[in-house]
């Protein structure tokens, strides 16, 4: 995963107020990459985002834990037994 993220050359954001606006009102297609100070369960919604993204949680040495195609206004979360250990969240625009 840490060679993809290298190749996509994500933004970066790692403050409060970039992980809660996200990808809301944009149209933007650079995926983003989201940064948590500690590991821990986080959820995205994808209210006021008007295209498909695939998220995937990533563990504090970037493997996979879990993955899903986001659909716009719903609600996701990371499942199974290392749902709680993500520390970073890719996020990668799809279009409509």
């Amino acid at each position: 995963m840490l060679n993809m993220i290298k190749t996509i050359k994500p933004e970066i954001v790692n403050t409060c107020w970039g992980r809660a606006r996200g990808f809301m009102f944009s149209f933007s297609r650079k995926p983003k990459l989201f940064v948590f100070s500690r590991s821990g369960k986080y959820s995205i919604h994808m209210f006021f985002v008007f295209q498909k993204l695939k998220v995937i949680w990533l563990d504090a040495n970037k493997k996979e834990i879990y993955s899903v195609i986001a659909k716009p206004f719903g609600i996701y979360a990371p499942k199974g037994e290392n749902a709680n250990k993500a520390k970073y969240i890719l996020e990668i625009p799809l279009g409509k």
